[in-house]
């Protein structure tokens, strides 16, 4: 995914790994290399690895093209996609197949992510990349996040939501938690259903930094500290800014006897690990 100067950063699925110590990758030229793990997000299931170049044979290293990550929001249904990896439940597979659907949308705590739904015939434990026809990243293969009756259809999250997390982890920082799953107050929603503009809170991760401020399902996250959460876009973006183990101040809206009333929350952030 990246060549940072002394390592070779690799984006994957964390699930595949585990919790084992001892981990190899192997290259294109069927050499094998231990890799150590630089980071992990346990909400999402991803993680980036790192192999020092230092340790590549000269003609491994001339093998390597770091990836181009493209931008899965220009993504449209029809176009054609490209899946690498392990799609099929086993490694160094090829499919090819068309973008059935680029809307659908997943929720994690704290996040909502778009999909990429191709017609491709996969595995339920498939993982891997999603390719457009110019050899750009646009997905990361996900079997896990498919409902019931697309689950041997290979689905991944786009790209483009995952931009910044893989920055994070490529860096080694902790991914910023709170445990909240949440959905959009439109203001459209807002005039409907006379709920505050922002973020509706449906549900609380249990023992999270959330539910220890006080955060309850219900309520509408309006700030993360001064900046507006209008979106839950707006809030994960928000969120992703700030340093784990510092205390930030949410403002919010609970429901009242007769109307919604401000409420603070003093929460200290988490990490995804």
């Amino acid at each position: 995914m990246a060549d940072n100067g002394p390592e070779l950063l690799i984006f994957a699925s964390s699930r595949v790994a585990g919790n084992v110590e001892n981990i190899q990758a192997k290259f294109v030229d069927g050499k094998t290399y231990g890799v150590k793990l630089k980071q992990n997000d346990e909400n999402l299931g991803f993680a980036v690895y790192s192999v020092p170049k230092n340790s590549l044979s000269d003609g491994t290293k001339s093998r390597i093209t770091v990836a181009v990550l493209g931008s899965s929001a220009t993504v449209s249904q029809g176009d054609t996609m490209i899946a690498l990896g392990s799609p099929f439940g086993y490694a160094g597979a090829m499919g090819f197949g068309v973008v059935a659907s680029p809307r659908n949308t997943v929720q994690n705590p704290d996040g909502e992510y778009r999909l990429i739904c191709t017609d491709i015939s996969g595995a339920k434990n498939g993982t891997g990349a999603l390719v457009n026809i110019k050899g750009e990243i646009v997905g990361i293969i996900d079997q896990s996040i498919s409902d019931e009756d697309s689950m041997n259809l290979v689905t991944g999250y786009g790209i483009s939501d995952l931009k910044s997390v893989i920055e994070l982890l490529s860096n080694g920082a902790h991914v910023p938690y709170l445990g909240i799953t949440g959905v959009t107050v439109t203001e459209d929603i807002a005039e409907e259903q006379g709920i505050p503009v922002g973020v509706y809170v449906q549900e609380i991760e249990a023992d999270s930094p959330a539910m220890a401020a006080g955060i309850q399902s219900g309520d509408v996250i309006v700030a993360i500290g001064k900046e507006k959460t209008i979106t839950l876009s707006a809030y994960h973006s928000l969120l992703l800014k700030q340093e784990t183990g510092s205390s930030v101040k949410l403002q919010g809206m609970r429901k009242g006897t007769d109307s919604y009333e401000e409420i603070e929350y003093n929460v200290t952030v988490g990490s995804c690990n």
